[in-house]
């Protein structure tokens, strides 16, 4: 909830002196140094003992003001360089009488003192300054005046407020005042500077811890919400008081102090309190619908010592709420020390419902009597849920495309900073049904850090692409924060992170929850309750917050489980924070489904660690494991991320607290205890947050893709110049990487995509946007190295010699050996084949070549399916040069075995004949009858007889070579049915074996003639038949065979 109100006033810090140079000698009496007055006091400043000019001497001084005003007044130094100054202060000085500090022979001896350095000698001497602070009554009561002082000029500051109050309006309670305040450094020398104290909220980061000389900086983080104890003393005196360091950076003891301030602020003693503004409980509903009315609590209260009247403003630029008659915030007499209850309706828009949350604003008037008191303002969020499916479960993490043209997208920004907030850390995540959700901070400027880090009250965000990220939807809310005013304390969500559960489809958003401390601000501490659990209500609890989906992401509910992770590991912690990006799902034993998110912890003695939180129940409960070792090779952990190796392992890769390299470690035991933490100098580290994720999550443990990792980070010096990393040994080298961004390059985080591509989140202005752009494997590398590829190869043969032996295993690289071949041969000559149990092509081509010819063998092989659905297949392209056959080795001559003659009845088949031909095929059958045919493809003769008749039926054989060596003759008889002798039925099924009719014995078996080759001298000459002689098997003209190769 906020307050609203336009202001307009301004106050900046003035004042003028006067030098007097001190003497370069030591000094016998005191001396003069230098005086500055007004019409307040009058301050002189005198040396009393010592040579400023002189390294290591301590020189003594002393302070003199006097009060010019009528009055008893107070003063109070708030500048200065000299030790003790601090108690240059009095109570009562009375009108014209001079103060000293310190007085000579001083009670405790006190003296305002300084030793000479030896920068300040070669400088020319010390040069001391000190201003004060002037209360209008005794005891520093009263209005106050800034007088300024001696040499003030050395570090001018001022403080501003930066959204003034119109001329004569005051501030009120609850209100917020904002402020600028500015400093430069005149003292001589580059140095550390430093807020000390304020009582402002947010000044301690206005610091520089190398501010030059002459330059101005400015800081606006600070800010102040109007109190009851504003209210009650009538105006509000800010201030910040400065530390100087002696040096750069801020070690050693500071030097000297000053102080800016404006003067006192006026604050209004009536005014109207709001108590309370919430959803009513009969409006709180787990879904909601466009038109829905809901109705919100009021409780109004006067404010000092008047009693107001109420009226409900109706400006549609101030509220969106209606006032209910029967229960109206409207009032006539509201009187001191009583609560008006009351309600305001809002109807639930289409709007709403798409963001995922209402903003209910809120105006009242209050007037004593005509006048216009008080308009307060205020504003609250309430999540308004729209129902949508509850996601299927049991669905697949994507895994990467590497078969896709190489391509990379634009940079498309998603969110950008304004004057209202900043946009900063990424998170991405592929939902179960395939969208892309990206999540990232709000950081609001008028939060406790000025829009920056925990403990402001940040917001998490989200935006959605239902096409991989060509479009995408507007921003709903995830986690909703709220900064502090006169109604909410500060809540605030920083730093997502997304789990999904592809077995049970839910998602997981991880995050800080934080209320008034961050990981260092503001003194975070975990504070265990009487039955020792972790006080999550703490204010300085930071807490680990969890946002929880079961419908894709489209709405959430809110868990916390700081006590559930951390338990006694509290006592030893100040603060943790769930890392940002994306945590991941184990897909293999041990703990197989285990979810894991990485946390890094701020130790009490040992500095940041790192933790991995696990849930084996689908995210009912959430525990952690063991620290990381605090410091490896001199580095210390920071953000860090996690990912399941092939064996089923873990890896984690560390942003370190300096830069250099990534530290990296490994898991056995699922998160459990991180072993062999080293530094990896391959993975640069520039104090920036990045991402590692396996490219192929579904890939079979121990195949060459389950090894592949990606990481995204930034090289070089900076946060610039973003790249990608591949890892193809589970992150033992990362030999491939490639630049995606010149330039700014903040946070990254990725996810693998369901089209296959890999999604990209980061800061492109390296603090101020939030944007995404996608790339695949071949951008990467074009020939991704994991991937099957085929080779061109020659080889030589002669028709009628064996050919040497051809492994088809020879002609691919990177083929897997944990998955299953399967190879397809095209175009192979006649009397070669594969053998399955060699995994060789062998035999001895035959066929008539007049001269050499080449065979384009074309052999395609298919691994087994590795998990990821990905196919795995490459071609190879196998050049096979035949020569013609020597004149020394002719073909051998064919033999046929007899076919014996057949008599059978009409309508009756015939048995079917198989010819058996050696050394040669049959090429051409003619003179069967009708409704009987040749099967070239099994060598058959078969079929019925249409017709009666005697048929002589000629084969006519081929050698080796495709010439015609002879023919062989049979017949077949077909006598009509009732003629001739009965004859025993023949069975068609069972073929005729060779017989020898007139008891020849097997060497007196016909020989064909050898005739004149009739076939042209094509080097076609591999014929359908002589590939069933040679006992191929031939499907779709292609040899199919499936063999397994293991790795040794």
């Amino acid at each position: 909830m906020r307050i609203i109100s336009p202001v307009l006033l301004t106050f900046a810090l003035a004042v003028s002196g006067t030098l007097i140079t001190p003497p370069i000698s030591a000094h016998a009496a005191e001396s003069l140094v230098a005086t500055h007055d007004n019409e307040n006091a009058k301050m002189e400043l005198y040396l009393v003992s010592g040579d400023p000019t002189k390294a290591g001497q301590t020189v003594e001084y002393r302070v003199k003001l006097t009060n010019l005003t009528a009055n008893p007044a107070s003063f109070e130094s708030i500048n200065y360089n000299l030790d003790n100054a601090a108690g240059c202060k009095w109570r009562n000085a009375a009108p014209n009488e001079v103060q000293e500090c310190y007085i000579a022979n001083h009670p405790k001896d006190t003296k305002l003192t300084h030793q000479v350095t030896e920068a300040e000698a070669e400088a020319g001497g010390f040069v001391p300054f000190i201003t004060f602070r002037m209360y209008s009554q005794i005891e520093y009561q009263g209005e106050t005046t800034t007088l300024g002082g001696i040499n003030e000029d050395k570090a001018p500051t001022t403080l501003t407020v930066t959204n003034p109050k119109a001329d004569g309006q005051k501030w009120r309670l609850g209100e917020r005042i904002e402020f600028k305040t500015t400093l430069t450094n005149n003292t001589g020398k580059a140095r550390g500077i430093s807020a000390k104290n304020s009582n402002l909220t947010n000044w301690e980061g206005c610091k520089w811890s190398q501010m030059p000389v002459g330059k101005e900086h400015e800081c606006n983080t600070a800010y102040h919400v109007v109190t009851v104890e504003d209210v009650q003393a009538g105006y509000f005196v800010p201030e910040i008081v400065w530390q100087y360091y002696p040096n750069p950076g801020y070690n050693g003891e500071p030097t000297y102090y000053l102080t800016a301030n404006t003067a006192a602020l006026p604050i209004a003693g009536s005014y109207l309190e709001i108590k309370k503004f919430a959803l009513s409980p009969e409006s709180e509903k787990e879904h909601y619908q466009a038109g829905d009315v809901v109705n919100f609590a009021v409780e109004l209260a006067p404010g000092g010592d008047d009693a107001m009247s109420l009226e409900v403003v109706t400006d549609a630029n101030l509220t969106n709420l209606k006032d209910i008659a029967a229960k109206s915030c409207a009032k006539a007499d509201l009187q001191v020390g009583t609560v008006h209850q009351c309600q305001l309706s809002y109807v639930i828009t289409e709007a709403d419902l798409a963001r995922g949350e209402l903003e209910a604003k809120l105006a009242i008037n209050g007037k004593i009597g005509d006048e216009l008191a008080h308009q307060l303002t205020a504003s609250t969020y309430v999540y308004a849920p729209k129902e949508y499916p509850d996601v299927t479960s049991g669905t697949k993490a994507a895994d990467a495309d590497p078969s896709a043209p190489a391509a990379i997208s634009e940079v498309q920004t998603l969110a950008s900073s304004s004057n209202e907030g900043a946009i900063r850390i990424p998170a991405i995540a592929v939902a179960p049904n395939g969208d892309l959700l990206a999540s990232y901070d709000y950081r609001p400027r008028n939060g406790l850090t000025g829009g920056g880090d925990s403990p402001n009250e940040n917001s998490i965000m989200q935006m959605r692409s239902t096409d991989n990220g060509k479009t995408w939807q507007a921003e709903t809310v995830v986690a909703r924060g709220l900064v502090k005013d006169n109604v909410s304390e500060s809540r605030g969500y920083s730093d997502p992170s997304y789990v999904v559960d592809h077995e049970t489809g839910t998602v997981y958003n991880f995050h800080v929850y934080s209320q008034v401390s961050g990981v260092f601000a503001n003194n975070p501490a975990y504070t265990y309750t009487a039955d020792d659990k972790i006080d999550e209500a703490n204010p300085h609890t930071m807490n680990l917050g969890l946002s929880v989906s079961t419908d894709n992401g489209y709405t959430w509910t809110q868990r916390v489980i700081t006590d559930q992770v951390l338990g006694d590991k509290g006592k030893e912690l100040t603060s943790c924070f769930a890392t940002s990006g994306a945590g991941t799902q184990k897909m293999a034993e041990p703990n197989k489904g285990r979810l894991l998110q990485q946390m890094a912890c701020v130790h009490k003695t040992n500095g940041i660690v790192a933790f991995t939180i696990y849930s084996d129940d689908h995210g009912a409960t959430w525990k952690s494991g063991n620290a990381t070792p605090g410091v490896v090779d001199g580095k210390k952990f920071d953000e860090n991320k996690v990912a399941e190796l092939s064996d089923g392992s873990l890896i984690l890769i560390s942003r370190a607290q300096n830069s250099g390299g990534r530290i990296i470690c490994n898991s056995t035991d699922s998160g459990e205890n991180w072993t062999n933490c080293r530094i990896s100098n391959e993975l640069s580290d520039e104090a920036n947050n990045a991402q590692v994720i396996r490219a192929f999550p579904n890939a079979t443990p121990g195949t060459l893709r389950s090894k592949v990792l990606l990481f995204s980070g930034t090289p070089g010096a900076g946060r610039n110049n973003g790249k990608i990393w591949a890892s193809f040994d589970d992150g033992k080298t990362w030999p491939v990487s490639k630049q995606f961004r010149q330039g700014g390059t903040g946070y990254t985080t990725m996810a693998m995509q369901s089209d296959g591509t890999i999604g990209l989140l980061m800061e492109p202005g390296v603090w101020n946007h939030v944007a995404y752009l996608n790339f695949n494997l071949r951008w990467l590398e074009d020939d991704f190295r994991t991937e099957l590829k085929g080779t061109e190869t020659e080889q030589t043969g002669k028709i009628g010699e064996e050919i040497s032996p051809i492994s088809l295993g020879d002609l691919f690289e990177r083929n897997d050996p944990e998955l299953a071949d399967t190879f397809q041969v095209d175009g192979l000559p006649a009397g070669l084949v594969f053998a399955p149990e060699t995994g060789e092509i062998t035999g001895t081509p035959v066929g008539k070549l007049d001269a050499e010819h080449e065979y384009a063998v074309t052999v395609t092989l298919t691994e087994a399916e590795d998990g990821t659905g990905r196919p795995r297949t490459a071609t190879s392209q196998l050049t096979l040069k035949i020569a013609p056959r020597d004149a020394d080795n002719p073909a051998p001559n064919p033999v046929i075995t007899p076919i014996d003659d057949q008599k059978i009845k009409m309508g009756a088949a015939i048995a079917p004949i198989t010819p058996q031909v050696k050394d040669g095929v049959v090429g051409e059958v003619t003179g069967l009858p009708e409704g009987v045919t040749y099967d070239s493809q099994t060598g058959t003769i078969s079929g019925t007889p249409t017709r009666v008749g005697r048929y002589t039926v000629t084969l006519t054989i081929l050698n080796v070579d495709g010439e015609e060596k002879g023919q062989s003759t049979f017949t077949i008889e077909v006598e009509a049915v009732g003629s001739g002798e009965p004859e025993k039925p023949v069975d068609p099924t069972e073929p005729t074996q060779p017989q020898n009719p007139e008891g020849k014995s097997p060497e007196q078996s016909k020989v064909v003639e050898q005739k004149k080759a009739k076939l042209a001298n094509t080097g076609a000459t591999a014929l359908p038949e002589l590939l069933a002689f040679l006992t191929i098997s031939s499907i779709g003209g292609a040899l199919m065979v499936s063999m397994r190769r293991r790795g040794n």
